[in-house]
């Protein structure tokens, strides 16, 4: 229970990395365990809740605001260059073309879905990787895609290192709308892939 560990909460800043992505966060933020919270990474959109008193971001993604710290050259970091791995070289001729996506399922709009579904009808030798993340989640898109649902293919949670190795093997990322993603669009830029 969040009451329990709150009198074992002792700071005075609290950054907060997952923002509305996480109910139980947000409801421990809500009780205020700090008295300055700062938002980053989680959700680079604005917010309008009381228990965020500031946000980290850049001027790329929100306007200047007394609430955003903003940092010039962009507020979102990675470890991508520690890691050696090869550049991905030319996908092999009459191969099947992937689009993928794998984000968490809450950001498909019914739009966005069908978008990828008229992608789908109109290159007949492709497939569709989405991210597996729930029994319920994969039955409703297999459901959705009716006839297509043979070339959706559901590819399972992945640590970094073999999740970026994986994105080689894709042709095109299809991003969402109108909440798009910026961690996946980073790995698939920095693997040398195309993000629609």
């Amino acid at each position: 229970p969040l009451p329990s560990i709150l009198p074992n909460i002792t700071c005075d800043i609290l950054i907060d990395l997952s923002s509305l992505t996480s109910t139980k966060v947000s409801t421990l933020l809500s009780l205020r365990p700090s008295p300055i919270q700062i938002s980053y990474l989680g959700y680079p959109s604005p917010l309008k809740n009381p228990w965020t008193d500031y946000q980290i971001t850049d001027p790329f993604i929100l306007p200047p605001s007394p609430t955003h710290i903003s940092i010039p050259s962009g507020y979102y970091v990675n470890s991508h260059p520690s890691y050696s791995i090869p550049r991905r070289s030319p996908p092999p001729k009459n191969r099947t073309f992937t689009f993928t996506n794998l984000g968490r399922p809450n950001k498909y709009t019914p739009e966005t879905f069908d978008t990828w579904l008229s992608i789908l009808r109109r290159c007949p030798n492709s497939e569709l990787h989405l991210l597996s993340t729930s029994s319920l989640s994969l039955l409703n898109l297999k459901v959705l895609a009716g006839p297509l649902s043979s070339r959706l293919k559901f590819l399972p949670l992945l640590p970094q290192l073999p999740h970026l190795l994986r994105l080689s093997s894709s042709s095109v990322h299809l991003d969402t709308s109108p909440y798009n993603s910026h961690t996946l669009t980073v790995d698939a830029l920095w693997r040398g892939g195309v993000v629609v």
